[in-house]
């Protein structure tokens, strides 16, 4: 399904969408302080897709939320993930989880060199299991 965002060119994609969760290698913000040439993270993990688009030209825009399983450092804001959702999600070996909604990283899937388009989300955040984070997402600088 896809639907028209007000009157721009902007619809939702139904290839990835709102609440999955994908395999990136993000890059977390004190990395690009400290390195701003830098444009990706050391390692894959899981993150969450907080919002895919498609532009005019069919391109996806992607904004993704990293999923940690240490506790947000001073000055970070994170959304515990329940237990029980780390378990359904295979991410049980953390023991605990965190969806930081206060940083993000933003990629374009087609000219992207760092998202697998051929993986598949095995799971998907339900806004149920952890809250309501837009109020923090529309605050990220």
């Amino acid at each position: 399904m896809r639907t028209v965002r007000d009157s721009s060119v902007w619809r939702i994609t139904d290839r990835f969408t709102k609440g999955d969760v994908v395999s990136y290698p993000y890059l977390w913000r004190w990395q690009r302080d400290a390195d701003p040439q830098r444009d990706h993270g050391e390692k894959d993990r899981p993150t969450c897709l907080v919002l895919t688009m498609i532009d005019a030209k069919g391109m996806i825009h992607m904004l993704l939320l990293p999923i940690s399983s240490r506790p947000p450092f001073e000055g970070q804001t994170a959304v515990e993930i329940q237990r029980l959702e780390l378990q359904r999600a295979n991410l049980s070996k953390y023991g605990r989880g965190w969806v930081t909604v206060s940083e993000c990283n933003y990629d374009i899937l087609e000219k992207s060199y760092h998202f697998d388009p051929s993986q598949t989300a095995p799971w998907k955040i339900q806004r149920s299991v952890s809250g309501n984070p837009a109020p923090e997402i529309r605050s990220i600088p």
